[in-house]
């Protein structure tokens, strides 16, 4: 798909889920999937849409506008689930009730963040100020755990924030937005499924 395309949401979203699905298709009875029984479709790793209602009152919440993409996502799941058990798991994102700012945030996490960040702010665009504390720009859109965790480093531009994925054997990988993460995630698992 060329860059330039609307990133179609919920066609992605169920590409992905299927894909997702077909690799454990053998094992969902096993314990390490137990977590999908309390999804209120098994089949499915997304969450209802989320209404405009509530990507308001988010919005409202944290004092912000969310990025066009962001906002396509949660229109058409209001969260994703942790793909924990899948071969190299994804980290899931958070509904709109439960996105938060890391600067809100007094975990050993946010410290560990804060550090990292603070020695590596290239990471961050623009740069730092000289007093400016590198988790201020940070919104928490994805699991925070202790391992992986998706944060958005929040901007001006009104269609999508570059997007930092954590993990803690790798630290930070930056990607340009969330619709360009999951590109990525998606080629990934098509490739893999092709085998």
């Amino acid at each position: 798909m060329p860059p330039d395309e609307k990133f179609n949401w919920k066609r992605s979203l169920k590409r992905l889920n299927e894909l997702l699905l077909e690799v454990v298709a053998d094992e969902l009875d096993e314990p390490s999937y137990e977590y999908l029984a309390e999804q209120p479709d098994p089949r499915w790793l997304g969450a209802p849409p989320a209404s405009a209602r509530a990507i308001a009152s988010a919005e409202e919440r944290l004092g912000l506008t969310l990025p066009e993409a962001y906002r396509g996502f949660l229109l058409a799941s209001d969260g994703w689930v942790r793909a924990d058990g899948f071969p190299h798991r994804m980290a899931g994102l958070l509904d709109t009730t439960r996105i938060f700012w890391m600067r809100n945030d007094r975990s050993r996490e946010a410290q560990q963040f804060r550090d990292f960040l603070g020695d590596n702010d290239d990471l961050l665009d623009p740069p730092l100020g000289p007093d400016e504390d590198p988790i201020d720009r940070l919104l928490c859109i994805g699991d925070f755990d202790g391992n992986e965790c998706i944060l958005y480093v929040v901007g001006t531009r009104s269609d999508d924030w570059p997007v930092l994925v954590w993990d803690p054997e790798d630290g930070f990988v930056r990607h340009p937005g969330l619709v360009e993460l999951f590109r990525k995630e998606l080629a990934y698992r098509e490739s893999e499924a092709a085998g």
